[in-house]
């Protein structure tokens, strides 16, 4: 299983979090958030199965022109796309509603499916390419999963956007042999109200999840704040953890 955090800018400096997807292996990533015009068309047609883990725009700000450039392509299998109840009402009343972006649900009946939404229950898992993916309600303002993914080889754990989370650790731990945790770190000490408000970690809060893991996995900071982002960093090397890293996207996180 391979790992890789889709790059979310495509102007200097490239290493900012401003839009989240990620990718497992190459027929599947979780959230769209760049994924449109990140990566080429040759890899739009590679991605077959699509998790969302919840609404907000930078997890799904450009999923309408992934789908059309998949259409336009003549591509004979549409995406699958899967997400809590919440987030597919969502996408149909919010995003394909002929005002943000065509209702492609509406001209399915006489065009022919442009997509195909799975509903994901929590704790229910689903095997897909050699991989098998459980999503699990993690704490943010809006219905939100986190992912445990995992192969022969090894799990991780994927929770780009949340607050002080529980299950997601017993999950994952449950699972065994936990490689890579890819956490929220989005805010500095300065916004801690703000990052508890909205749903998300400072680096004090990250390491408190840390310590409900058992020692083994590797964390990755990821969803950092653009504005914060060099604050963020400071922080979170203070804590003076080896087996805590900054994610970088484009990189390839081998399991």
């Amino acid at each position: 299983m391979r790992v890789t955090l889709v790059a979310s800018s495509l102007t200097a400096p490239g290493e900012e979090h401003l839009l989240t997807s990620i990718r497992i292996n190459d027929s599947i990533a979780i959230d769209s958030g760049p994924l449109g015009y990140a990566v080429s068309s040759r890899d739009h047609a590679r991605i077959q199965h699509l998790f969302l883990s919840h609404s907000h725009a930078d997890h799904i700000a450009s999923l309408p022109i992934f789908i059309e450039n998949r259409r336009l392509a003549g591509q004979s299998e549409v995406p699958h796309i899967y997400g809590h109840a919440a987030v597919l009402e969502s996408l149909r009343r919010d995003v394909f509603n002929d005002r943000i972006w065509p209702d492609y649900f509406r001209l399915s009946a006489t065009e022919g499916p442009f997509l195909q939404l799975h509903e994901l229950a929590p704790e229910v898992p689903l095997a897909i390419d050699g991989v098998r993916l459980t999503p699990v309600l993690v704490n943010h303002p809006v219905p939100t999963y986190g992912f445990v993914v995992e192969d022969g080889n090894g799990s991780v754990a994927i929770a780009t956007d949340t607050g002080p989370t529980h299950r997601l650790w017993e999950v994952a731990q449950a699972r065994g042999n936990l490689r890579w945790v890819f956490l929220d770190a989005a805010f500095p000490e300065a916004q801690a109200e703000l990052a508890r408000i909205s749903g998300h970690l400072t680096p004090r809060m990250f390491a408190l999840e840390m310590q409900k893991v058992a020692p083994g996995p590797r964390f990755v900071a990821v969803h950092v704040k653009a504005p914060y982002r060099a604050q963020v960093e400071r922080e979170l090397m203070a804590l003076a953890r080896p087996d805590l890293e900054l994610g970088v996207p484009g990189r390839a996180y081998p399991i």
